[in-house]
This record gives structure tokens, C-alpha cells and sequence, in this order.
């Protein structure tokens, strides 16, 4: 529970922060409903795009035990958002 707290809270500060470039969550056991909060707010939306994050670069998710649903919500991701240049996936 408190892990998706922090999951929720580290998203709204992603999506409000300016200055945020890389950002590491390695072997934080981060679940299927984690990804899919950050990748909802790292998705830029076309009907409000001055909360789109333009600025966080690097997204490290490895070594989380993460399953297909967080590979489809980050395909779906990375389909749309042209700020982030690498996205770390290593032993998932």
C-alpha cells in the first residue's frame, strides 16, 4: 500500500516538475498498476498539453518483476512521448 503511494506521488510530481531528467526505480518491486501510473502520466495528452512532461529523459525500471500488461502500457508509452530517450528494462 504504501509503495502505490509513493508510485501516485512520485507521478504527480513528475508530471508537475520542470526540471526532472532521469529518474531511477531499479529493484523497487514496482507492480503492473506502478507502471501504468507512470506511463499515464508520462503519455502526453493532446487535449491538455501543458501538463505533458517534457522533461524526464531516462526512465530506469529494471530489475522489477514486471509482466506483460507493464510491457503493453509502456509500448503504448513510448508510442507518444518524444522526450524520453531511454527507458531501462533490463531483467524484467
Amino acid at each position: 500500500m504504501y509503495l502505490l503511494f509513493y508510485i501516485i506521488y512520485t507521478s504527480y510530481r513528475i508530471q508537475n516538475n520542470r526540471k526532472l531528467q532521469v529518474l531511477f526505480l531499479r529493484a523497487n518491486n514496482l507492480t503492473d498498476a506502478d507502471v501504468k501510473q507512470i506511463a499515464l502520466v508520462l503519455k502526453p495528452d493532446p487535449a491538455n498539453p501543458n501538463f505533458a512532461n517534457k522533461t524526464l529523459k531516462v526512465l530506469d525500471i529494471s530489475h522489477n518483476p514486471l509482466s506483460e500488461m507493464s510491457i503493453k502500457y509502456l509500448a503504448n508509452l513510448m508510442e507518444t512521448n518524444r522526450t524520453l530517450e531511454y527507458l531501462g528494462l533490463a531483467k524484467l
